[in-house]
């Protein structure tokens, strides 16, 4: 079961069928995330069923989970997922959007 991870800006995003709908500025497209592993406090927090958004500030919170996965499992999906994990904290009119199944 793969989540989308997409970097969104605040703006950019469309109100459908009762519920925002992200526009995807960057795209990580069906990455398997350990969201049941304690090690990954904050991956943890990702409804892999549903939708899960970290502002920019929470970002950097979340940023060293995402930096020890990469490490542990690296791969083209996690360094990406990394990578736009690191742009949303520094930029504040971003956030990351998590879409799961």
């Amino acid at each position: 079961m793969g989540i989308d991870v997409g970097l969104v800006r605040h703006q950019a995003r469309r109100f459908f069928l009762g519920k925002y709908q992200p526009v995807f500025e960057e795209l990580v497209g069906d990455v398997e995330l350990p969201v049941e592993d304690d090690r990954y406090p904050y991956i943890r927090l990702i409804d892999p069923y549903d939708d899960t958004v970290f502002s920019s500030y929470q970002c950097a919170t979340i940023e060293p989970d995402f930096a020890r996965l990469a490490a542990e499992r690296p791969g083209p999906d996690t360094l990406a997922v990394l990578e736009l994990v690191r742009k949303c904290a520094r930029d504040v009119s971003t956030c990351l959007w998590f879409a799961g199944d």
